[in-house]
């Protein structure tokens, strides 16, 4: 057996607090990032699923041939490429009628999709038929069936509501041929939906097609500035996090040594050098480390999956774009987390460790066994 191995399995560390520091700061890195990266998720979906991250236009009110949207659609950075319509109309039931933005939709054959506060204002439930009413040069009546009601988007403009009609129903109210369409809407592979990457990728989408490209970015600059600084949060709470379990690891182990000056000077005198030593040493501060990492993590992982699976702790969605706090558990961002953690506390370590250096075995001359 290793010498330095056999020697740090004698040693007892009984710093409770440095240990629990350690935990402590793990819980908090964990929930943390877990948090961030549930509303970086979350966000992220809702925008694709309501606008996508990039809309293609025509400014010529040309429409783009089907060789583009194959391309397109074999863009490996792309997830899917919509042919879009929209059009405002009046939604009638009773003698209640309200103003939305219909989008076509090819998830549904026939009926019509709503949002819950639409549903509450026109008092309709599911299977209820609603008419609508388009507004152009003629008016034109339309019959749909409710047949999904969804929550309300919480990116949307205050009193904007948005309702889905099959794609076909809203071609032939706008007289369009099969392959008319409005815009484009591009919706990106999840890992590229953050600013820069919408960003570098629209330009390049605008120029090799033609169009014009109108980014979510451009749209909801305040969603996007405001999960920037969660991402400095999060890095602030990480540091300081560091900070915290150094320090007390670095206390606990000072503790340790000034604890065990005897049995340091016995193992100076028997020549072991004083390298040795402290590879004995930070082999015990990596041990104790790593098994505070590893209670914050278990802590953190079970609440995160406590919420994820029953929504227990709610938010304002009007204030936090979504109705509960998002977790999302990467374990890749888990085991980097822990890395960094580990690195900073094991050299701030090595302040305590040095002191092993000075110490001479001629004075150690009272103190404790192995």
């Amino acid at each position: 057996m290793n010498v330095t191995r056999f020697i740090a399995s004698k040693l007892e560390f009984k710093s409770r607090a440095a240990l629990g520091s350690t935990a402590i700061s793990a819980f908090v890195i964990i929930l943390s990032t877990s948090i961030l990266s549930g509303f970086k998720h979350e966000i992220y979906k809702s925008i694709s699923a309501q606008c996508a991250e990039i809309n293609l236009y025509s400014e010529d009110k040309t429409f783009p041939n089907e060789s583009t949207i194959r391309t397109l659609k074999n863009d490996r950075r792309i997830e899917s490429v919509q042919e879009a319509l929209i059009e405002p109309a009046i939604i009638r039931k009773g003698n209640e009628h309200i103003g939305v933005i219909l989008h076509n939709t090819d998830k549904i054959e026939s009926g019509i999709i709503i949002p819950r506060s639409l549903s509450a204002n026109l008092n309709a439930e599911k299977g209820d038929t609603l008419l609508s009413y388009f507004v152009a040069d003629k008016v034109k009546i339309r019959k749909y069936k409710i047949c999904e009601i969804t929550e309300d988007p919480a990116l949307l403009e205050k009193n904007t509501i948005l309702a889905y009609i099959p794609s076909k129903d809203l071609r032939r109210v706008k007289n369009y041929t099969t392959h008319e369409v409005q815009c484009l809407e591009i919706r990106l592979a999840p890992h590229l939906r953050n600013r820069k990457s919408i960003d570098r990728i629209a330009p390049e989408l605008g120029y090799s097609t033609g169009l014009q490209a109108i980014t979510s970015t451009s749209r909801f600059p305040a969603i996007y500035d405001w999960l920037e600084i969660l991402d400095a949060n999060v890095l602030l709470i990480l540091v300081l996090m560091c900070i915290v379990a150094a320090f007390n690891m670095v206390s606990g182990f000072l503790i340790l040594i000034m604890r065990s000056t005897s049995t340091i000077g016995i193992l100076k005198t028997l020549g072991m050098s004083t390298n040795q030593l402290m590879a004995t040493f930070m082999r015990l501060a990596s041990k104790n480390t790593l098994k505070g990492l590893l209670i914050g993590d278990m802590a953190a992982i079970i609440l995160c999956l406590i919420q994820s699976k029953t929504h227990i702790i709610k938010l304002d969605p009007q204030n936090y774009f979504v109705s509960f706090v998002p977790v999302h558990i990467d374990p890749g961002d888990i085991l980097l987390t822990n890395l960094i953690a580990w690195a900073c506390v094991m050299i701030f370590v090595l302040i305590p460790a040095r002191r092993i250096s000075k110490i001479d075995p001629a004075s150690s001359t009272k103190g404790e066994t192995l």
